[in-house]
């Protein structure tokens, strides 16, 4: 089908050479995870290393760290302070210096969560870190809380809301209510950055450019499926891709992991791992269509 299709206009990842090492095929670092919430960063981190990030680094409240550990062994993991609740606070700057320093990527809010510390931390994060980087869930609703923040944006930043998410950047801007293709448009060209407005015909665009992503099924309305996605294009960022590029590609990637997966177990025993497990077929698929141009 055509909606199946890998995009025409996408070029193809960067090489992965002959001489490759991990740290040649780029450094993801996930900033994530609180009680109750640990499995959205180990999702987002299974989905970065079967994306073909070389490393991948996950930043996690000390109180879940084994639990991360046990649950994702190709991943290293920096334990952060926290408190009472396992939330983190903004103390963990310090532990994160280091490791937003050698990053070549960021993905901001799998599991966040949202006490007041956790907030002062993403604040802290992002006035640091000014490489490629996706923000999503729970770092999605602080970026709400600051609308300054929000408004300036960056060249290098990814926004995958989905649409409560999206509903409530669009009102921390103060943007009417409208059309959804002409509210990404009208927040696309008021933001730098790339908004990725996630659900059915996803909608991803940066300034005047737009494009629809078709892949994807009802089957991955469950939870844990944008964790899946923030770790997929995480990985495309730390590989080279451009911010555009890679929010499209791994769109593309994410729906077409949960079409193979409804194809073996149908849409209603689908779950978010489901997605990860199809990947390197999905992966194959893009390559075949980019050998075949």
């Amino acid at each position: 089908m055509s909606e199946r299709r890998f995009p025409e206009d996408l070029p193809p990842l960067p090489p992965r050479g002959v001489d490759a090492h991990k740290g040649a095929m780029g450094r993801v670092l996930l900033v994530g995870g609180s009680t109750g919430l640990s499995g959205a960063v180990i999702l987002a981190a299974r989905a970065a290393l079967r994306s073909g990030a070389g490393l991948v680094v996950a930043a996690v409240p000390r109180s879940i760290e084994p639990v991360f550990a046990t649950a994702c062994l190709e991943a290293t993991s920096v334990p952060l302070p926290d408190d009472a609740e396992g939330s983190l606070i903004a103390a963990g700057i310090s532990r994160l210096e280091a490791e937003l320093g050698r990053a070549d990527a960021l993905v901001l809010g799998p599991g966040l969560g949202r006490a007041a510390g956790t907030g002062a931390l993403v604040a802290l994060i992002l006035d640091r870190f000014t490489g490629p980087h996706l923000i999503d869930a729970d770092g999605l609703w602080h970026l709400a809380r600051d609308p300054a923040r929000l408004a300036a944006g960056s060249p290098t930043r990814i926004l995958t809301p989905h649409d409560g998410e999206f509903e409530r950047l669009r009102d921390a801007l103060g943007h009417p209510p409208a059309d959804p293709g002409i509210e990404v448009r009208t927040f696309a060209r008021a933001v730098p950055g790339v908004l990725l407005r996630k659900g059915p015909g996803s909608r991803i665009a940066e300034g005047e450019r737009l494009a629809r992503n078709l892949t994807g099924n009802p089957g991955m309305a469950t939870g844990g499926t944008g964790d899946v996605l923030s770790g997929i294009i995480g990985a495309l960022l730390g590989r080279g891709d451009p911010p555009f590029v890679a929010a499209r590609r791994g769109a593309w990637l994410h729906g077409r992991a949960g079409d193979l997966a409804r194809d073996r177990i149908g849409e209603e025993s689908l779950i978010a791992s489901d997605l990860i497990d199809e990947l390197p077929v999905a992966f194959r698929e893009m390559g075949k269509a980019l050998d075949g141009r």
